[in-house]
């Protein structure tokens, strides 16, 4: 008996403009599951576990996004680390990132940075500067 086989899902990444996205790199030595717990408990988000980020070269990345959030706009957590490498090799020293698909100001970007830091499980949170990462694209995660 032959079996059919579905057709790969293929996954386009949008390109990012950088005035509308802000990318926080974390480094916390916490399970994922666990960094959006206390994301969800101090931040108020409604992180919940996504189908993982797959990007070329089958790299599969664990992912959680929130739609209800006080940015009122997706908010995405997503690992730098898979079993193959790094989602943005240049930032090694980061285990996650946390996306914000929205222009936020630097008021907004400081007291987000104020409160997040409490967060006992993480030990260090900075924005990237978007100009300086290479193949950034692979953190726009639209799919």
């Amino acid at each position: 008996m032959k079996t059919i086989s579905k057709p790969k899902k293929v996954i386009k990444l949008d390109i990012i403009d950088d005035d509308k996205i802000s990318v926080f790199a974390i480094v916390c030595q916490s399970k994922i599951y666990k960094l959006s717990w206390y994301l969800n408990k101090i931040m108020l988000f409604d992180l919940k576990k996504e189908k993982d980020y797959t990007c070329p070269k089958n790299n599969n990345y664990c992912r959680y996004k929130s739609d209800k959030n006080n940015f009122n706009t997706s908010l995405y957590l997503i690992s730098n680390i898979s079993s193959k490498g790094f989602l943005i090799p240049s930032k090694k020293n980061a285990n996650y990132f946390l996306i914000i698909e929205k222009e936020a100001s630097e008021l907004e970007k400081k007291e987000f940075l104020i409160k997040i830091k409490n967060i006992s499980e993480i030990l260090f949170i900075f924005e990237l500067d978007l100009k300086e990462i290479e193949n950034l694209n692979r953190c726009s995660i639209n799919d």
